[in-house]
């Protein structure tokens, strides 16, 4: 990851777009904890920076954010957040001068999980697809990203389906 993170910086300015953007969405956990705790449908909001390559289909992308869910009614009182920090890369399915471009997308990054009485920073991985659409400085987009987060006991995994806008500084 640092190598290509390397070649994206050592382009010229002109062979790249960078964007600013921020999201929001519904998180929907899957599992339950192995002593039988289970989380309720919750909340994710974010903002990420992006450069993308004019000349080539993927970029690099930065991400931070914060979910929160409660506790599934009847397994325990409270809930769980988790910030996270991290950093991936991405493939566009289209040109970039395409009006809609969707893309996959794969990442990792630190998480900080904390329940009523534990606290973990942690690291995790993330994998999902994506939708932007738009040519000028405004972008949209949908994506949906599976988080797996290593914790105690069974891991935490969670996938928010996040809608959001990217500025882009040099479109």
């Amino acid at each position: 990851m640092p190598a290509i993170a390397y070649v994206v910086l050592a382009l010229p300015a002109q062979g790249q777009v960078m964007s600013a953007g921020i999201s929001g969405a519904p998180v929907v956990p899957l599992g339950t904890f192995d002593d039988g705790r289970a989380l309720d449908t919750g909340w994710h909001v974010g903002m990420a920076g992006r450069l993308d390559l004019r000349t080539r289909p993927f970029g690099v992308q930065v991400d931070v954010g914060v979910a929160n869910s409660p506790y599934e009614e009847g397994t325990r009182e409270g809930h769980v957040q988790s910030w996270n920090a991290g950093a991936g890369v991405f493939y566009r399915l289209a040109k970039l001068t395409a009006p809609v471009r969707p893309y996959a997308i794969v990442g990792i990054g630190v998480y900080y999980v904390e329940e009523p009485e534990r606290v973990l920073i942690t690291p995790a991985w993330n994998a999902g697809a994506g939708v932007e659409a738009g040519t000028g400085a405004i972008r949209g987009f949908v994506e949906a990203r599976y988080h797996y987060v290593l914790t105690w006991g069974r891991d935490l995994q969670y996938i928010p389906v996040m809608l959001g806008v990217r500025y882009a500084f040099n479109p």
